[in-house]
């Protein structure tokens, strides 16, 4: 069906729209006039969206843009916004390449090329592996819904990963050689919480003062944050933990709680301050980029080896094992979902535990 241009522009610059008739169900004829979109591939693309929900779409036409868009649409009901964030970024690499092609008409020759670009870039495998999985899911969420399918996606099998994974950290005494740097309260603040309750990055980046006890001691895990993605009011997307273990109350050691106390002296000189601040950004978290460069900077000057974020968390995990945390206790501690996910990641703390038990048996 065309597309209209409409001699008129509004505001921001919107002119082209579409006009379709269809019959409804109790065979009613109407007629359908779009609102206005900057670009005619937008027009096309959302015109296509309303043929498909209303039935009339040939699906041998349907291109992956327009499944992606229709799939992304109804995930957004379903879907926690840092998750939905993620599913976009990820269908975004998919749209650029595939997007405008036909899903029943994809060849495996226009597959291949697909697959070359992704495994010529530099994402991680595991990135790799998800891009080629999400194929497979819009794939199968077309079937489902619309008898959209392809079966080449499916003929290839994940790509394996043969590095040796190895988890880097610091030690009591190089954390403190680094925390010697920090000349920003807030920064300090942040890394000091990392370091010895192990919280994720989201989750320290969420808390508010309302979240601290300073009388108890302790700390509320209610919520995390990304400053990756914002929503459509600019503000940075704030959700539930990763799991329901995630949501937890833990108690805080004296570093923690003393440094979290200079934070709250800290803001509550502002005349606008009130609880419901973050506590590591006052009235905004602080962006990740952010505290990437403050770490890569205290590294330089405390003259450190440098580590990711997340292994804060990990530095964390070792400090804790390694001063008689029982693996059942970390876990509650990590906010992992289970023991397992505990196991699976640090076991090897707790090697020499393990040894140690042998000997006494032996002993026995």
């Amino acid at each position: 069906m065309p597309i209209y241009k409409d001699t008129t522009k509004t505001k921001d610059g919107r002119q082209w729209y579409f006009v379709i008739s269809y019959t409804t169900l109790d065979g009613r004829y109407k007629n359908y006039k779009s609102k206005k979109f900057k670009t005619k591939r937008e027009a096309e693309l959302e015109e296509s969206k309303f043929l498909l929900d209303k039935g009339y779409a040939d699906t041998d036409k349907i291109t992956f843009s327009v499944l992606i868009d229709h799939y992304l649409t109804e995930k957004e009901n379903t879907l926690k916004p840092r998750t939905l964030e993620r599913y976009k970024n990820h269908f975004h690499k998919i749209d650029n390449l595939l997007g405008h092609i036909e899903v029943k008409a994809l060849t495996k020759v226009q597959y291949d090329e697909f697959r070359n670009i992704i495994l010529d870039s530099d994402f991680a495998i595991s990135s790799k592996n998800t891009i080629f999985m999400f194929v497979k899911s819009l794939i199968n969420y077309g079937s489902l819904h619309f008898d959209i399918y392809n079966s080449i996606p499916f003929k290839y099998l994940p790509l394996k990963d043969n590095r040796i994974k190895t988890m880097d950290f610091y030690t009591l005494d190089e954390f403190n050689q680094f925390i010697s740097a920090a000349d920003d309260i807030r920064y300090k603040g942040m890394f000091i919480t990392l370091f010895y309750c192990g919280l994720r990055l989201g989750e320290a980046n969420a808390l508010l003062f309302s979240d601290i006890n300073f009388k108890a001691g302790e700390i509320a895990i209610t919520k995390t944050v990304t400053t990756k993605a914002k929503d459509k009011q600019g503000n940075y997307l704030v959700s539930t933990p990763k799991t329901k273990g995630s949501i937890r109350t833990l108690p805080l050691p004296n570093v923690v709680l003393n440094t979290l106390k200079q934070l709250y002296d800290y803001y509550s000189k502002f005349e606008e301050f009130n609880t419901d601040w973050y506590v590591f950004g006052g009235l905004r978290p602080i962006p990740q980029t952010t505290l990437d460069n403050a770490k890569k900077r205290y590294c330089k000057q405390a003259n450190i080896k440098e580590i990711r974020i997340h292994d804060f968390r990990h530095s964390a995990a070792s400090l804790m094992a390694n001063n008689g945390a029982s693996i059942m206790l970390l876990s509650r501690y990590l906010g992992h979902s289970s023991i397992k996910q505990t196991l699976d990641r640090y076991a090897h703390l707790y090697a020499s535990e393990m040894d140690s038990l042998v000997d006494k048996i032996n002993k026995l």
